[in-house]
């Protein structure tokens, strides 16, 4: 009866404006006392392009006592990089209406914003590889350097004990309806699909030691950076904006000594003039990158070469592409400045008082001639024997003759056209 109770909860409240943020919590379970960190239960829609870039939709998470009870909760929309082009029928937009992806917040702002909810001692936990995988991309995209942390994945875990008691089904919300479990919809809703781990978790009875500890395999765990003694570090949450990192003693070259995040960071200057060390802001006030100053070392460790990086690489296929559409522009103009010639010699051979005017690309193989006459009415039934020499010199081509109308609507004439020209 709980877990129809919880189905039946009404969506998270405390709505914030920025990034449709939302924390729940006053739910039955409680902080342990004296501890920060707790499992965490983690889900995460995206789509992802053709390059197999993600783009993140939906995040939600659950903070959890050793009861698998709700404590507090963070849930967020994600405002598409491209609204122009979002196929919202996809299933990572489930559960929400467009406009609301529409009002939340950026990517960024949103992943930065998860992981100072994090506590330094969380241990995130995910139904699959993906959703792990799909974090730690984020986290590399946006923060200083690899996740320092293990995520443990619950599907292999759940599948055991679920096997044990007879239940055979190995998709999330199938097992949970398996075991009991009333499960909400739709699926791939962020929220719904982090409330049916929970809930699923608690009917299999797995303590959170069973599900978090590490095989000889390694087992349903992912492993993104080890610990001095070969272990997995905790997450330490370094922000290339903030965070809880290391501060130390920086002298900068404007002159001052501050005390930094090291991960803000990101250089050094060997110029006589003013040397020192180098913060995002001022590399990008002194133009170091511009000038292509060769006293500029980088420090490569901090998050900002990564998606500086990024950007350049962004740049350069941007530039790329707008030189090969000017290309293509520049050899299709050739080709109907080279047509043209070539069909008002047709006309001429063929006696017909035709000028042809210009000649647009409708498609492959498909030309839109526009001319005069000197008739002032549509007459293109009336060049036979051009529309043959077109054919024999041009097999494949398929042309449209457009007489040319004026603004007022009527057919300009040899006459008219060249009185106009002069």
């Amino acid at each position: 009866m709980r877990e129809e109770a919880e189905r039946k909860m009404p969506p998270p409240v405390g709505k914030r404006i920025c990034c449709r943020e939302t924390w729940w919590g006053a739910g039955p379970g409680k902080l342990r006392e004296g501890e920060g960190g707790m499992l965490v239960l983690l889900d995460i829609e995206w789509v992802e392009d053709a390059a197999g870039d993600r783009e993140l939709t939906q995040l939600s998470a659950a903070r959890v006592d050793d009861a698998w009870n709700l404590v507090e909760g963070f849930d967020a929309l994600v405002r598409p990089g491209d609204p122009g082009s979002v196929a919202w029928e996809h299933m990572a937009y489930n559960g929400y209406a467009p406009e609301e992806f529409l009002a939340g917040e950026g990517e960024e702002d949103c992943a930065r914003r998860f992981f100072r909810w994090l506590r330094p001692e969380d241990t995130l936990c995910c139904w699959h590889f993906e959703t792990a995988k799909t974090l730690l991309a984020a986290y590399e995209r946006y923060l200083a350097g690899p996740f320092p942390a293990m995520i443990p994945q619950a599907n292999e875990r759940a599948r055991e004990v679920a096997e044990a008691c007879g239940v055979t089904a190995k998709a999330l919300y199938k097992m949970a309806g398996a075991c009991g479990v009333s499960v909400p919809v739709p699926e791939h809703r962020a929220f719904n699909d982090v409330t049916v781990l929970r809930m699923l978790l608690r009917a299999l009875n797995l303590s959170q030691e069973t599900l978090t500890e590490v095989s000889p395999a390694g087992k349903g765990m992912l492993c993104q950076s080890k610990g001095k003694d070969g272990g997995a570090e905790r997450p330490g949450l370094q922000e290339r904006g903030g965070g809880q990192e290391e501060v130390v003693w920086a002298r900068l070259i404007d002159g001052r000594t501050i005390r930094v995040r090291r991960g803000r960071l990101v250089g050094r200057c060997h110029s006589t003039l003013h040397p020192g060390k180098l913060t995002e802001r001022l590399l990008v006030e002194h133009n170091c990158l511009g000038k292509g100053y060769p006293f500029l070392e980088r420090y490569e460790a901090a998050g900002y070469w990564t998606q500086w990086r990024r950007d350049q690489e962004k740049k350069r296929r941007s530039q790329e592409a707008r030189r090969m559409r000017r290309e293509r522009a520049a050899a299709e103009e050739a080709e109907t400045a080279d047509l043209r010639e070539r069909f008002q010699a047709f006309a001429e051979a063929a006696g017909y008082s035709m000028t042809v005017i210009r000649v647009e690309k409708e498609g492959r193989n498909r030309y839109r001639v526009f001319y005069v006459s000197d008739y002032p009415f549509a007459d293109g039934n009336r060049f036979p024997l051009f529309l043959e020499a077109v054919r024999s010199a041009y097999p494949a081509y398929r042309l449209n003759l457009r007489h040319i109308r004026d603004v007022d609507g009527h057919f300009v004439t040899n006459g008219e056209y060249q009185r106009r020209r002069k």
